[in-house]
């Protein structure tokens, strides 16, 4: 099985913009790839589909403001494995720089998230 994991070049331990809302423990996503826009937020550990908050492939940056734990989000798939990248531990990203597996990038394409 091919391994569909994607690493991001971090933006920096959380800039000041996105710390500023993403606050510990969370780790967070927004609607814009600027950390504007709508923002989901979750400290709690276990797997998050963004649909439940009408947020499916609609996250374009993310922060993960804890110690310990990191996130990894995913793009669900039917029939095929489900790619995903890893979030690091007290790093803000920017999505739409980040090499999805199959081209593109990672902007709007993210179902669920798993903390």
């Amino acid at each position: 099985m091919k391994n569909h994991s994607v690493s991001l070049t971090a933006r920096g331990a959380l800039a000041s913009a996105a710390s500023d809302d993403c606050r510990s423990p969370f780790v967070c996503l927004w609607e814009h790839s600027n950390f504007t826009g709508r923002r989901l937020q979750w400290s709690s550990a276990g797997t998050k589909q963004l649909g439940d908050w009408g947020f499916r492939d609609k996250a374009s940056s993310g922060c993960v403001n804890r110690i310990q734990g990191g996130a990894s989000v995913y793009d669900a798939r039917t029939a095929l494995p489900d790619p995903y990248m890893s979030l690091a531990n007290l790093y803000c990203y920017d999505f739409t720089r980040a090499n999805y597996p199959t081209g593109g990038n990672w902007n709007d394409k993210a179902d669920y998230i798993k903390l």
